[in-house]
């Protein structure tokens, strides 16, 4: 057992020499992630389960109708008809909302 927790330790001192992201420029890119870009480009998923593809298509068109941007890959590993709905974190309280309404 001792033989196994130094193994353990030897693994996470690898992790030891990453670099530490706590800032907005990335000190391995140089890549400056600005706090009014970040909450844009991070994405959140929501799961849609509609019974038809024409229920499918009214929830689309609601996202639209709202300016919601999203984009969606289906999900058929539970079901045929469900779906994953990507979009952007200031638009997701107002997805959640409409998808809870609609499915």
């Amino acid at each position: 057992m001792s033989n196994e927790l130094e193994e353990f330790k030897d693994y996470l001192s690898e992790f030891e020499n990453l670099p530490i992201f706590d800032s907005e420029v990335c000190k391995v890119c140089g890549i400056d992630i600005s706090s009014d870009i970040a909450p844009i480009v991070s994405y959140k998923v929501l799961l849609c389960s509609c019974s038809t593809d024409s229920a499918f298509d009214k929830v689309k068109a609601c996202l639209t109708e709202n300016n919601i941007e999203y984009s969606f890959t289906e999900f058929p590993q539970l079901k045929p008809t469900e779906f994953r709905v990507f979009v952007d974190r200031q638009s997701h309280p107002t997805a959640e909302s409409l998808l809870t309404k609609l499915t």
